[in-house]
């Protein structure tokens, strides 16, 4: 199984069971055909061009190029995260698990340490926070006057019929926490089907024709409270799903989508606030781009926006469904598509896109395999639809059966309070991305000959190259890259995950200033980092 890192914390200090920081000892089985370990685990590359590209070697291996080229200019990333579930929010485990606590805890060495882990080791700098209910009540009968008095910002809640609600005040202490091992980019959002029956046609989850200008209150609200903090906020989504349901049961039409985008924008210039609004993490694409199309084409609303965002479900919500399509280098046409005209759409008007949300069934495929699943999708988003933001589901959660969702899998005693941690195996791969493909990084062009061997390229800040190639094949492969437009430094190291080694570093010596040849394991993610000159 992969070696994962796993925290103990159910007494005392802080135990580091085993960390992907420290590299195990490397065998090399494979002979000459593999590059030739030395004592210290260094790797040299054997001479350009010994490999013949377009069959086999020696051995039996396919022979795959990577064709890298610096010229080719693409997105410029903006980073990697997922959702914070806080500690604080009451019932959630247990609405999940009826055998976890209604209630948990974690102390402040172990929050620190979950955050090293996340934002440090794996490398994500992103993180999506959720509030809702903070305005139980209308506050008043004029939406552009606030009576604080009325807004609930810490805590949280059991609310009518069950309902979880969360406050502000947990993600706050979060992100100033986090901010030290690496967190760059925040961003609330609230989910409005399951927000204050005030604001919802009566027995329906719409938001009530009329109420638009207080959704711009609320939000407003919330770009306030966070300024007040110290954390002001660069992006803040409207809502969570607002294409939830049909008909009159949608959430948010696009009618009102606008008006709130221009009421609240307004709102936030107003109280001195830059904050830009993000629209519309639809569960459904083609409502993502109905929304995107509705806003943009108001002169109005467009100023006030500052991403176009989407979950990533459809076939993405499987990982049997993954790795039979994209894993074979054959993502579905339509799911393409649609993304093409959502990349189109806010190219014409030089907005990024982001994909905040995604989880998938495993399908008895086991974890490692559900991830291998997962980082395809990645690539996928970030080389067909040019995403700059990937964010998984949850930054951590309980561990549960046939779900891929979490970065980093948590568990709990029976008191509640936090007992361990370990990175998943989605977190672990995610990170082959995230811990080098840095914000402000530039995708490159990259392609291979073998459609099951997948390649994305990066210009990273401090002039390093970021190349991250996917194996699904069950075996391994004979890899040469070319680089184009750019000349390799003289030394250089990769780092390699399979289902038996987590993010194995070793150093990687390019034959010359145009490029190196690599061993890909079977169902492998590596990736190489190696210093260029323009």
């Amino acid at each position: 199984m992969l070696r994962r890192i796993r925290h103990h914390l159910r007494s005392g200090p802080l135990c580091l069971l085993s960390s992907a920081l420290i590299a195990p000892a490397c065998t090399d089985p494979d002979g000459a055909a593999r590059a030739v370990s030395d004592t210290h685990g260094a790797t040299t590359s054997p001479p350009h061009g010994e490999v013949t590209h377009g069959d086999t070697d020696a051995t039996g291996r396919l022979n795959v190029t990577a064709t890298v080229d610096l010229a080719e200019r693409h997105q410029t990333i903006a980073g990697f995260g997922a959702t914070l579930i806080p500690f604080e929010l009451p019932m959630i485990y247990f609405n999940h698990d009826a055998t976890q606590p209604k209630a948990t805890t974690a102390s402040l060495e172990q929050r620190q340490a979950l955050s090293r882990l996340l934002f440090e080791e794996l490398g994500m700098t992103r993180v999506r926070t959720s509030y809702r209910d903070l305005e139980p009540v209308n506050d008043n009968a004029d939406p552009n006057t606030f009576n604080w008095s009325a807004f609930l910002f810490s805590g949280s809640l059991v609310g009518a019929q069950g309902a979880l609600s969360a406050r502000l005040e947990p993600a706050i202490d979060f992100i100033k926490l986090s901010q030290p091992f690496g967190l760059v980019t925040h961003f609330p959002m609230t989910s409005l089907e399951w927000d204050a029956d005030w604001l919802h046609t009566p027995g329906a989850r719409q938001i009530a024709p009329g109420m638009e200008p207080e959704v711009a209150e609320m939000l407003a609200a919330v770009a306030k409270r966070y300024a007040d903090e110290g954390l002001p906020l660069p992006y803040l989504s409207v809502a969570n799903e607002p294409d939830w349901g049909s008909g009159l049961e949608r959430v948010l039409t696009t009618a009102q989508m606008v008006q709130i985008v221009k009421l609240a924008g307004a709102r936030m210039r107003s109280l001195g606030l830059d904050t830009k609004l993000v629209i519309s993490e639809s569960y459904t694409l083609d409502m993502a781009l109905a929304y995107a199309q509705a806003v943009l084409a108001d002169p109005d609303a467009r100023p006030y926006l500052g991403a176009i965002a989407y979950h990533g479900y459809g076939v993405y919500g499987s990982a049997k469904a993954i790795l039979e399509t994209s894993g074979i280098g054959a993502p579905l046409d339509a799911e393409i598509a649609m993304r093409r005209q959502i990349r189109d759409l806010a190219a014409s008007y030089g907005l990024p896109i982001w994909e905040t949300e995604t989880s998938a069934s495993i399908d008895d495929l086991g974890a490692f395999r559900a991830g291998l699943a997962r980082v395809n999708h990645l690539h996928d988003e970030l080389t067909l639809a040019d995403v700059s933001a990937f964010d998984q589901m949850n930054l951590f959660f309980i561990d549960r059966p046939n779900l891929e969702g979490n970065l980093v899998n948590v568990t709990f005693g029976g008191d509640g309070a936090l007992a361990s941690f370990e990175a998943a195996p989605v977190g672990i791969l995610m990170s082959h991305w995230a811990r080098y493909a840095r914000p402000g990084a530039v995708r490159v062009g990259a392609t291979t000959t073998d459609p099951m061997v997948r390649a994305s390229a990066f210009e990273a800040p401090g002039n390093q190259l970021v190349v991250v190639l996917i194996n699904n094949r069950a075996d391994e492969v004979a890899l040469q890259v070319d680089v184009a437009d750019a000349t390799l430094g003289a030394a250089g190291q990769q780092i390699q995950t399979t289902d038996t080694t987590d993010r194995d570093p070793r150093a990687l010596t390019p034959a010359n200033a145009s490029g190196f040849v690599a061993t890909l394991p079977g169902e492998s993610v590596t990736t190489f980092v190696l210093p260029i000159a323009r």
